[in-house]
């Protein structure tokens, strides 16, 4: 029996290695999120984006108040500074963050319009921002009248049972997913709400044969897995999109939004998945985002395995817990 194995058995010993093994590991993320986060110091296309998109949505809660008021002159002033900053940086590249900005400010100027609202120094500001960057693109921001009058055709379907329908599989057809089923899954993922709209999570589709392999070596929970017929899909964060202390533990959970819907879709068009929790060391995490060229910035969330359903595979029971189990009344 050698050393390792001995500690094993020693429980006191055993968790003092792993009170060690958590506090580096917590420590890691600490350091990740502390040099990432929005209000690091870090200046950057992806950090000026988040902003704008924090104040966008922050604007359009402001356009769905009842009986509106003159507002938003201090945001709408912060809003043409990130632009304008986003402009010097980014060499004219307009994303559709950028491009929500400019339509935001328009949204802005109309209510103003339409309502007689005062048109002071910030009107001036954001009209004569808008008159030289007119926004091209069709990109609707602001609010809109949601009636449920016009959800009648989506209640037809049985949701409950289409959810019960979906398992977890580890045997898939040995077979690419089609681009266009991707795309449509994508599209469905996009829907996922996410805080304050900021969209900060990424999917990686990992195709290269050495990638791939990459991952079959250090994944865990692999085992029942037909190796080769799996499609791998990352799931990262953006931790440049979180701007306090509050927010440190809010990637994964949208991570966790953002691939519910992924795979859901997935089964609506006859594709199995499997979601492959993330329990790596930061090392190993370090590594793996190297050699498949994803930002130091990201943080991964959660691994998919996915394929097109065999006619029959078995799956686990999995049964679940008893609706009292979960539910209280407080």
């Amino acid at each position: 029996m050698n050393i390792k194995e001995k500690l094993k058995e020693n429980d006191f010993l055993r968790r003092i290695v792993k009170k060690h093994k958590i506090r580096k590991e917590f420590l890691a993320d600490f350091n990740d999120f502390n040099n990432y986060y929005n209000d690091s110091g870090l200046i950057t296309i992806q950090t000026i984006e988040y902003k704008i998109l924090l104040l966008v949505h922050s604007l359009e809660k402001g356009m769905c108040n009842k009986e509106l008021r003159a507002f938003g002159t201090k945001k709408i002033k912060d809003l043409i500074n990130l632009l304008n900053q986003y402009i010097i940086i980014s060499d004219k590249k307009y994303s559709t963050p950028f491009m929500m900005g400019c339509s935001i400010i328009t949204e802005w100027l109309k209510i103003y319009d339409n309502n007689n609202f005062e048109k002071d120094e910030t009107y001036k500001l954001a009209y004569d921002f808008i008159k030289i960057h007119t926004n091209s693109k069709d990109i609707k921001v602001g609010a809109f009248e949601y009636s449920t009058d016009n959800l009648i055709e989506y209640f037809e379907t049985d949701y409950y049972n289409f959810l019960k329908s979906r398992h977890s599989v580890r045997e898939f057809l040995n077979k690419p997913i089609s681009n266009d089923d991707i795309e449509y899954c994508l599209n469905s993922a996009l829907i996922s709400p996410t805080a304050c709209n900021r969209q900060m999570i990424k999917i990686y589709s990992v195709k290269q044969k050495n990638k791939k392999e990459l991952l079959n070596k250090h994944i865990m929970g692999l085992s029942g897995f037909e190796i080769n017929s799996i499609n791998y899909f990352v799931i990262t964060f953006d931790i440049s999109a979180f701007s306090f202390y509050g927010e440190r533990n809010q990637g994964y959970f949208n991570a966790g939004l953002v691939a519910m819907n992924f795979v859901n879709a997935m089964h609506s068009k006859k594709i199995g998945s499997c979601f492959l929790q993330w329990g790596n060391t930061y090392k190993e995490e370090i590594n793996i985002k190297k050699n498949l060229d994803i930002p130091e910035n990201e943080k991964i969330a959660v691994v998919i395995a996915a394929g097109y359903y065999k006619d029959k595979t078995l799956v686990p029971l999995s049964q679940r817990k008893k609706i009292e189990e979960i539910y209280k009344e407080i």
